[in-house]
């Protein structure tokens, strides 16, 4: 895969939109293979990522042996972002490429040459529908080095390269827990991190749950817990 990585790939800089979660650590370990004196890994700084997050991805970088540059995102500044009604993923991910492009000149503003923008898309996102933040990331001409891997394999190669997270739960931002039309504002999102700070108690060792707010304006708060 570093070879055709390597092979598809004949820019002069690469950064990859890291999260610190399996599929875009595998995505930055492998790039980092093919371009060690070129690869960058950014990771986008907003409400919507927790805290626990950015310390994982933090870790996950210093172990592949990348420096991670983190990177403030404009998405909450958008209101369509904010309405949620079912295209926040594509805003969101539109708001993260732009930052990603700019990157290298925050870094260097001399810098110059070609720029390919990495993610960590799978075979199986490819077939999921509500993914609509794949048609940001054709938009800015994202390249996919697990595209052709299911999630399973994804998990065997992580393991394999020694990757701390290969086994971690998926752990989507904080809007998408939000139901839809319930806003993403940093308030809504806060308090959603906060719930889930509250659950994640030594007594309570869940392995896959969702929580989602569904009503919000003059009515109390409601909360829906799926175990």
């Amino acid at each position: 895969m570093v070879e055709q990585i390597r092979a598809d790939n004949r820019t002069q800089h690469h950064i990859v939109a890291f999260s610190g979660g399996v599929d875009s650590s595998l995505a930055l370990a492998l790039t980092s293979r093919a371009f060690p004196k070129t690869t960058k890994a950014v990771i986008g700084l907003s409400a919507a990522l927790p805290a626990t997050q950015l310390e994982l991805a933090r870790d996950v970088a210093s172990i592949v042996g990348v420096p991670l540059t983190e990177q403030h995102t404009e998405e909450g500044e958008n209101e369509e972002y904010v309405a949620n009604a079912g295209m926040s993923c594509y805003h969101c991910k539109t708001a993260l490429y732009t930052a990603l492009s700019s990157v290298l000149h925050h870094v260097d503003a001399h810098t110059t040459g070609t720029l390919t923008l990495y993610n960590g898309t799978n075979l199986d996102d490819l077939s999921d529908p509500t993914r609509v933040g794949l048609l940001a990331a054709s938009k800015f001409n994202v390249y996919s080095p697990l595209s052709e891997l299911p999630k399973s394999e994804v998990r065997k190669l992580a393991k394999h390269l020694g990757l701390p997270n290969h086994n971690h739960a998926a752990s989507p931002c904080l809007r998408s827990r939000l139901a839809f039309g319930v806003e993403a504002t940093s308030d809504h999102l806060h308090k959603i991190e906060t719930g889930i700070d509250s659950l994640l108690v030594d007594e309570l060792q869940f392995k896959t749950w969702d929580m989602r707010p569904f009503k919000s304006g003059s009515e109390a708060k409601v909360v829906e817990l799926k175990l």
